[in-house]
């Protein structure tokens, strides 16, 4: 009695599974095409994400540049700066920051211009902001002597 109803379990088990095959593999091809859906509405989703975060990073730096007179750069831990008024593209300020959190002026052709600033500003006071506002004072006036 058992072994034949354990026989005919399993070949009863047997049948079922192969009766439902069509109804898995029909529930199956369903649930791949809501998946396939469902990535292209992540995909769309990132897209657009990484559209308006490009769009208000480039707002940001704008306003940055308008409001500082900075263009920013920044590449690893350097931040790399270049005034509206320089008098030439590659005079640029580089500033890096170390692992303790400090940020140091690296040395740069323009930067050895700035030397009388680095000392009153930057070396006396440690005041980067102080250090940029007399460099640009001292652009603006460059510019407004010619």
């Amino acid at each position: 009695g058992r072994g034949g109803g354990g026989g005919s379990g399993g070949s009863g088990g047997g049948a079922p599974a192969m009766a439902s095959t069509p109804a898995d593999s029909a529930c199956l091809v369903r649930q791949v095409s809501s998946l396939r859906t469902q990535l292209e509405q992540a995909e769309k989703r990132t897209t657009r994400l990484k559209e308006v975060f490009h769009a208000k990073i480039t707002e940001f730096r704008e306003a940055c540049y308008s409001l500082t007179g900075y263009k920013v750069d920044m590449l690893n831990d350097q931040y790399r700066l270049h005034s509206m008024y320089a008098e030439r593209p590659g005079d640029v300020l580089v500033f890096q920051t170390a692992p303790d959190g400090s940020v140091n002026l690296l040395e740069t052709e323009f930067s050895r211009t700035c030397e009388d600033f680095f000392a009153a500003y930057l070396a006396k006071f440690k005041s980067i902001p102080a250090f940029l506002a007399a460099v640009t004072l001292d652009l603006v006036g460059k510019q407004t002597m010619v």
